[in-house]
Order: structure tokens, then sequence, then C-alpha cells
């Protein structure tokens, strides 16, 4: 299940990490594509999904057994 907002140019989403807040602010948004700026402690990996799922399946590979 998905959370879906509605936010403008300038607009800010603020969700609640033990860290501390994570902030996602649209700098730009127009014709189907938005610019999001992301502010967050520096303990808090962000990444865009295709480059996460590159990290989770090097990791994986690395527990395999080497033969």
């Amino acid at each position: 299940m998905y959370l879906v907002l509605t936010r403008k140019s300038g607009e800010e989403i603020v969700i609640d990490h033990p860290s501390g807040a994570v902030t996602l602010r649209v700098i730009f948004a127009d014709r189907g594509k938005a610019r999001v700026a992301v502010d967050a402690p520096s303990d808090v990996s962000v990444h865009r999904k295709e480059v996460r799922e590159r990290i989770d399946a090097a990791a994986f590979a690395a527990l395999l057994p080497q033969s």
C-alpha cells in the first residue's frame, strides 16, 4: 500500500526516522517529472531504487560461496 501525496514546487514532505527527520522537497515538477531534494541525517542512506537494487545484489553475491 502506498501513501500518495500531491505537492507543488517548494512544498515538503517530512518522514520521521529514529536518527532525525528526513525531508523531501519538491524543487520542480512539470510534464510527469519531478526534481526532489532530500535532507536526511548523515547515517541514513538515500539512493535511487535502481542503485539500491545493485547494492543489494552485490551484497547478496558477496555472501555466496566462491567456487
